[in-house]
């Protein structure tokens, strides 16, 4: 009996370690990722509360436009990569792979020209550091991480780029550096990030470096053989940067336009930049379980998510961007229901890649676009477009957008235009009854007192 209980306790303190040991993993990577958001949270308010409102609606309008060719840089192949890594890791290393190594090489330099080239000169930020970054997807490696099962490893590698990040920032906030230059750290970002997943690419997904780096530069590829892949990447790339024209090209053509209306869209835009991370970061680590059949809990979840960020919204305009960004209203949380139709849209191109109707959905993207930006200009052109009547024209477009792109049946389709009208109506209700201007009393009174105790 005691040899049996000895055995039993030797055996179960095994198990017991195990579970623990794993359930403390758990505990460790998910505080990370927490830390992660965090991190961001924070460098999104050191950079708002130094540029001020007009400065950074500038910013942010930068940046998305710089979002266009930088997705030309990767000619969209981020998303096939990990759908082919994860059906072979060791897809990396094949022909095929070093074929689309050739034509990203010669996408980077044609992105970064036309970025240089056209970078209106009335942007009042040094934009050079934007076209260097032009000339680095060779080495973004996060859907390698992805395929091997080791997202942990894109969470860690997050989490070290941004403290530097952030150091690099309260540095230069407060010894006063022009703003600038702040484009700087967008650059510094996407190097340390790319270092540190290539870094754990090789420690512990078995990746080579040396192995990449011959299958880039000694494989030898046809001119055949490299037109044929551009003339095949070309309707998944035309897809990918359609999804992403469709979701915020107003902003892009109204700075262009030199309009003023768009500032709650760019403003809304940022809040939607807080839970866009949480949206790639879950098609990236569940590629295989993408299907029709999991999209209404992917969208439902996206627009709980909206609804409980618009709820404490106050206190997020508040603390990351400053009294100066509370003036602006709270118009700018009709734009945050764009979440639940970037989720749609993101989802959609995944599915066009696994399910092969990449073709068809870039020409229902083709129509939605051209039909969207003719009745924009037009109505630009008769009437002018205030703010309510851009918001009105971005609800026609994502009407259109859900009930043409294929790949959901009609039933979740209208579920989906449910969903998004849902936080709009709550943004609504909750301006109407003055519970923004209640939380912001207390917000303020909150801070006068925490800054007497201090």
């Amino acid at each position: 009996m005691v040899v049996f209980l000895l055995f039993f306790y030797c055996f179960n303190s095994a198990v017991l370690f195990d579970a623990v040991y794993w359930l403390l993993l758990m505990i460790f990577y998910t505080a990370v990722e927490f830390l992660n958001k965090l991190l961001g949270l924070l460098i999104l308010s050191i950079i708002t509360r130094a540029l001020g409102v007009d400065s950074f609606v500038q910013y942010s309008a930068i940046l998305l436009v710089f979002g266009y060719f930088y997705e030309v840089s990767l000619f969209s192949y981020q998303k096939r990569n990990l759908v082919d890594a994860s059906a072979d890791v060791n897809f990396v290393y094949s022909p095929e792979y070093a074929l689309r190594l050739r034509v990203l090489s010669l996408m980077s330099v044609l992105s970064a020209s036309l970025f240089f080239l056209f970078a209106p000169g009335s942007w009042q930020f040094y934009v050079w550091p934007l076209f260097v970054s032009l000339l680095l997807p060779l080495f973004v490696f996060d859907y390698y991480l992805f395929a091997s099962g080791l997202s942990k490893y894109v969470v860690i590698s997050r989490f070290l780029s941004q403290v530097l990040v952030c150091s690099l920032l309260l540095v230069g906030y407060f010894l006063g550096v022009d703003p600038q230059y702040i484009f700087i750290v967008n650059l510094f970002q996407t190097v340390i990030l790319s270092f540190f997943m290539i870094i754990f690419s090789v420690r512990f997904a078995g990746g080579s470096f040396r192995r990449w780096s011959d299958n880039l530069i000694k494989r030898k590829v046809s001119l055949v053989e490299f037109f044929g892949e551009l003339n095949f990447q070309k309707n998944v790339f035309s897809s990918k940067i359609l999804v992403m024209l469709i979701v915020s090209y107003e902003i892009a053509l109204f700075s262009l336009l030199d309009g003023g209306q768009y500032q709650d869209m760019v403003l809304g835009s940022r809040l939607v930049l807080i839970v866009l991370p949480f949206l790639h970061f879950y098609l990236s680590s569940n590629i295989s379980s993408i299907n029709s059949e999991t999209y209404l809990k992917y969208v439902f979840y996206n627009a709980i998510g909206v609804c409980a960020m618009i709820v404490c919204s106050p206190v997020i305009v508040f603390v990351l961007f400053g009294e100066e960004y509370i003036k602006e209203g709270f118009s700018l949380n009709y734009y945050s229901a764009l979440i639940v139709f970037q989720a749609y849209m993101n989802f959609i191109f995944i599915l066009a890649l696994k399910e092969s109707f990449v073709a068809v959905l870039a020409k229902r993207l083709i129509l939605i676009l051209v039909v969207s930006v003719l009745v924009v200009l037009a109505v630009h052109c008769w009437i002018g477009i205030s703010g309510a009547l851009l918001l009105a024209l971005v609800v026609g477009k994502v009407c259109l957008a859900v009930l043409l792109c294929p790949g959901v049946g009609v039933k979740y389709r209208l579920i989906t235009l449910q969903l998004f009208f849902i936080p709009m109506i709550l943004n609504y209700g909750l301006i109407e009854v003055g519970y923004f201007d209640f939380v912001i009393v207390l917000v303020r009174f909150a801070g006068d007192c925490i800054w007497r105790l201090i």
